[in-house]
């Protein structure tokens, strides 16, 4: 059964671990292109086979907000880069494969980043609420991401913003990207039976999120990548801790978080 509550979330928090700590030795150690590579690949490599297993388990849901994540945040980054919209006036200065100007990494960071937090969420009865959530948790992570990979370049807003020079309505472009992805995953995955995986190897797999830019960060972004780290855990376990703390509240109230899916790897 371990293969099937935890090992997808597992492998997903291992190509964190191991892009981090390839991250680490590239901006700590030495300036090694080839390696960044190997990193990345290998994740991409980690992030198919927990996909696959996904399916395998028929836990169709994550690998449908997956391909939604893609999906539409390609649509709303070929927006946002000629027309500002949702996040702000930027540009990608990557030197990667792009797609109608959009590096292709980031479109699978899309997918990615909105699959694990997703993963996280779908302890929660109610469809708005998996969705609210998961989309607080994309937030969360971007708050750590842009600060870092605008430090090193890869891409900058036209004017510097309120959050270690990121615009607020970056975030707010995050929050609606991944709502907007979400929403369509639930509507392709409205048949499935509740997805069977343990919240606490999701919730492990989505801090494991935040490791690659915890290694990459800088002295300049050390700041907003803890506190990121901070929220993104607290938003985590919020409605967990709430459950703990008022185990006895209204049915209505009850519906609103899963009454199970507590046991590691059960």
């Amino acid at each position: 059964m371990v293969g099937r509550w935890c090992a997808p979330q597992l492998l997903l928090a291992v190509g964190f671990a191991v892009n981090g700590l390839v991250l680490y030795v590239f901006t700590k150690v030495a300036q090694l292109s080839l390696l960044m590579r190997f990193g990345g690949a290998l994740q991409f490599l980690l992030t198919l086979a927990a996909l696959a297993l996904l399916v395998k388990a028929g836990c169709r849901r994550p690998v449908s907000s997956f391909l939604s994540g893609m999906l539409v945040g390609f649509a709303f980054e070929v927006l946002g880069t000629r027309t500002g919209i949702p996040f702000g006036a930027y540009e990608y200065r990557w030197a990667v494969p792009s797609l109608l100007e959009v590096p292709v990494q980031v479109v699978y960071g899309w997918g990615l980043y909105i699959t694990t937090s997703y993963m996280v969420a779908l302890s929660l009865e109610s469809t708005l609420l998996r969705v609210f959530h998961a989309s607080l948790l994309t937030v969360a992570l971007d708050m750590a991401i842009d600060p870092v990979m605008v430090s090193y370049g890869l891409w900058r807003w036209a004017r510097a913003g309120e959050w270690f020079g990121i615009p607020l309505e970056n975030f707010a472009g995050w929050f609606t990207v991944s709502a907007v992805s979400l929403l369509l995953a639930e509507s392709l995955s409205k048949a499935e039976s509740r997805c069977p995986l343990s919240w606490k190897c999701s919730t492990l797999c989505y801090l494991a999120a935040y490791a690659p830019f915890i290694a990459a960060s800088t002295p300049a972004t050390a700041a907003p990548v803890l506190v990121a780290t901070l929220l993104g855990a607290a938003l985590a376990t919020a409605p967990q801790l709430v459950r703990r703390a008022w185990p006895h509240r209204t049915r209505e109230a009850r519906s609103l978080i899963t009454p199970r899916r507590w046991g590691l790897c059960r």
